[in-house]
């Protein structure tokens, strides 16, 4: 249980920059080129397996780096 705990602060990240930044789910969602299911599934942590490919749609849209949201979620 308490090695999801890193994985579940960084899904916080995405939430807090967007929250930052004035956007709605739907908002990051249009931007991102996911759906705002997506959106709250990953912010929300029940989307543990999703792709790199739509981090880096959320990284881009948010003006973040993909380390930055999610720090140990992909190894270099």
């Amino acid at each position: 249980m308490w090695n999801n705990l890193p994985v579940v602060m960084n899904m916080n990240r995405v939430r807090k920059v967007r929250l930052q930044k004035g956007l709605t789910q739907h908002d990051l969602a249009e931007l991102a080129g996911v759906q705002q299911k997506e959106i709250s599934l990953i912010e929300n942590d029940l989307k543990p397996d999703f792709t790199l490919k739509v981090a880096k749609r959320i990284a881009n849209a948010l003006g973040e780096t993909v380390d930055y949201l999610w720090p140990d979620k992909w190894p270099d």
